[in-house]
């Protein structure tokens, strides 16, 4: 009688249960995908889908050429890079990061296209060089070299200008902007002396930019290339004269 006692305890005892099991942990992190770059003169876009799954992405790296340039907290997928020049082509790489862990990189390039010389922002301090094309009526005629400042009657991009010369404070004038050509004009005393006594000269300059770079966020213009033509009246017991001259300008500040 004991043994059936004994069996029928045995009989009830139960196995107890088993440890619960951990899902692994992740060890990697899926990349960004369908990373675009989009680039215009002074800045490039760039944009990528957040990767899909576990872990959940907490930012994203951002590298150009190879060196860090910023980092985009999530759900953020783009970033714009303002500290581009036209003319250039850039390499750039995204990751993404959860904790300790880094997803490879992926690869977009962009080329910031450089704007046309039409588009260039006239504006500053410009060394004028001249050169006689002709001339009559002069004892004497030379070609000076001038200081010239143009400001912009925009806040930005190509416009009119004002123009005024740094050596002789009373020449200053309008400069209109037509197209790819700058046309002003001046009329008053320009260096012409006659019989001792300042003449009257009318003065036309007109002008194409020859060349440009980009000065901060904006395209400038960087020399000029144009003529200046200047007439005088028979006065005083003077003949009247006329000349023409070549002008080149360089942007000096």
């Amino acid at each position: 009688m004991g043994d059936d006692g004994e069996a029928e305890r045995e009989e009830n005892v139960t196995n107890p249960p088993a440890p619960a099991t951990s899902e692994a942990e992740p060890t990697s992190v899926p990349p960004p995908a369908d990373l675009t770059a989009e680039g215009d003169a002074f800045r490039v876009v760039l944009t990528w889908v957040a990767p899909v799954g576990d872990p959940q992405v907490e930012e994203y790296t951002v590298y150009r050429d190879g060196s860090l340039i910023s980092t985009v907290s999530a759900p953020e997928v783009s970033f714009t890079d303002e500290d581009v020049v036209p003319g250039r082509r850039y390499s750039y790489e995204v990751e993404a990061q959860a904790g300790d862990l880094v997803s490879t990189r992926v690869e977009a390039e962009a080329t910031t296209p450089t704007p046309p010389l039409r588009a260039a922002r006239v504006e500053g301090i410009f060394s004028v060089r001249t050169k006689e094309l002709s001339s009559s009526g002069y004892t004497e005629l030379r070609a000076p070299t001038y200081g010239w400042q143009f400001r912009p009657r925009c806040r930005s991009g190509a416009c009119d200008l004002r123009w005024s010369s740094l050596q002789q404070k009373r020449v200053r004038g309008l400069v209109n902007r037509h197209g790819a050509r700058y046309q002003g004009s001046y009329t008053g005393f320009f260096n012409v002396l006659c019989s001792g006594a300042r003449a009257t000269s009318s003065v036309t300059i007109r002008f194409e930019v020859e060349a440009a770079r980009p000065i901060g966020s904006e395209w400038r213009a960087a020399r000029l290339l144009g003529t200046l033509s200047q007439s005088e009246s028979a006065q005083l017991g003077c003949v009247s004269s006329r000349a023409k001259l070549l002008i080149r300008a360089r942007l000096v500040q």
